[in-house]
């Protein structure tokens, strides 16, 4: 248990769930829902590596005995897999996962699902909770899908009286985080050094700005005591500037390299390599235009291969491509190779974590639940202001000052006029469209969007409006 210099609090929904699911449940795992690594805090997560190594020691002496203290063996019980984009490994290791526990494993086919009916998530998710199934994993295009579904069927729950848990599992979420991937990866690092939390070095090679595995390691990597952390990658695929302040924020030693060929001239380069793929699917045609380029800034070859220490380990959490791959299938033979472990541990550790969530394991926890906050914790950077009533001022030209929305500057600085105007079409239904003519070096200034409790406002709704292309200077371009 913590000790009294680190008084935390928990949440306020693990307090809630401990009060309907009574003392049987009193560590709260059962019934939660795994949305951000933050979800489970730094102790949960080291009891859930704990039960995972036990369990996979297990599963490969063949110790039935032990292996039964995790099955949740209840039939009537279902996982159900909603993949709204591919995954192989997540949405197989779930699968294999559930066979283990002896429970129904469902999958929704979306692309002939009610959702081209237009059917909202909350309206398909809630007949499926109707019909006994309780662990819910999603991926989504779309960030922040499972923390809806936890609140959009909560209400649905009540009304119709279901006394039993439901679970929504986030198994990657756009650009955002894929907490489930971060626990295998975090279990494979402690593996490798010998259960230590004392410290990682870890270098993060290749698409850093769309991976979202690399994104959920700001926080996940809190697990250890002290963090050094070494960036490799070019400026079109480099860590978005507020996830690398998040990390600084912790604490972390981070350190910038835009290649591989840069960073191994070092004498101190990390021990630990984790590789993300060139995400093609989510790039743009500017950068398309250069992947060949920028593949060859992240790819480890077999001279820079040549060159690490024997004691080096290399990640990846798959797939590679076939053609192009960052790392190349000759390296597989050698004591580099950490991923094929490290993608076989996402199946003990899917098993540990629906064993936790189902309540099967978990009553001797003994540590803080759910996601803790310092007691003296500075509030919401981001909270409501609501303009005070006065009379409203009068303007005779040049640009009024906006008293309800986001104005997002800087949008494809430095392309032309038809390629910005492209790039903002998928919201000008949300937005209206107020635009001007562009003179010099362009740049967009983006919609105004009005957001309320349930989301963003649809392309009926009354918004203010705003998007416009506009003049810029060169010296601009970076910014």
């Amino acid at each position: 248990m913590l000790g009294g210099g680190l008084r935390k609090h928990v949440s306020r929904d693990s307090e809630i769930r401990m009060k309907i699911y009574g003392s049987h449940n009193a560590s709260g795992f059962l019934g939660r829902s795994f949305q951000t690594i933050n979800d489970l805090n730094r102790n949960e997560r080291m009891y859930l590596f704990g039960h995972a190594g036990r369990l996979k020691h297990a599963i490969r002496t063949d110790k039935a005995e032990i292996m039964n203290e995790y099955r949740i063996g209840n039939p009537d019980s279902g996982l159900y897999e909603i993949f709204l984009e591919d995954s192989t490994r997540t949405r197989e290791s779930f699968k294999n996962a559930a066979e283990f526990h002896r429970i129904k494993s469902l999958e929704l086919n979306c692309n002939s699902s009610s959702f081209n009916k237009f059917e909202s998530y909350a309206d398909t998710f809630a007949n499926l909770i109707g019909y006994n199934n309780r662990v819910f994993v999603v991926r989504s295009r779309l960030e922040g899908v499972c923390r809806y579904l936890t609140q959009s069927t909560g209400e649905y729950i009540k009304r119709q009286g279901f006394p039993e848990y439901v679970s929504f599992v986030n198994a990657g979420e756009g650009q955002h985080e894929h907490p489930n991937q971060e626990l295998l990866d975090e279990f494979t690092f402690l593996e490798d050094l010998d259960w230590s939390t004392e410290s990682i070095h870890l270098a993060m090679i290749g698409d850093l700005y769309h991976g979202r595995t690399v994104h959920s390691k700001v926080h996940g990597l809190s697990s250890f005591d002290s963090v050094s952390i070494d960036l490799v990658a070019p400026p079109e695929l480099a860590m978005p500037a507020h996830y690398v302040r998040a990390m600084q924020e912790q604490g972390f030693i981070i350190r910038v390299f835009q290649s591989i060929q840069e960073y191994i001239e070092r004498a101190d380069v990390a021990p630990q390599w984790y590789f993300t793929r060139p995400q093609i699917e989510r790039m743009g045609d500017r950068i398309l235009h250069n992947q060949d380029r920028l593949r060859a800034t992240i790819t480890c070859d077999v001279d820079t291969a040549s060159r690490l220490g024997e004691r080096t380990v290399l990640y990846h959490p798959l797939p590679r491509h076939r053609e192009r791959p960052t790392i190349p299938p000759s390296l597989d033979s050698t004591s580099l190779n950490g991923w094929e472990r490290q993608s076989a541990n996402g199946w003990y550790v899917r098993i540990t974590l629906l064993a936790l969530i189902a309540g099967q394991i978990g009553t001797d926890y003994e540590g803080p639940v759910g996601p803790i906050q310092d007691a003296d914790e500075d509030p919401p950077f981001v909270r409501e202001i609501v303009p005070t009533e006065s009379k409203p001022k009068q303007y005779s030209e040049g640009v009024h000052p906006i008293m309800d929305g986001l104005v997002i500057d800087h949008v494809r600085v430095g392309e032309d006029a038809k390629q910005i105007r492209h790039h903002i079409r998928t919201v000008l239904p949300y937005s209206g469209s107020m635009e001007r003519e562009a003179s010099g070096y362009p740049k967009a200034l983006m919609a105004v969007l009005r957001i309320s409790s349930s989301g963003l406002a649809t392309p009926n709704s009354p918004t203010p409006r705003l998007d416009a292309l506009s003049p810029c200077r060169p010296e601009q371009v970076s910014a």
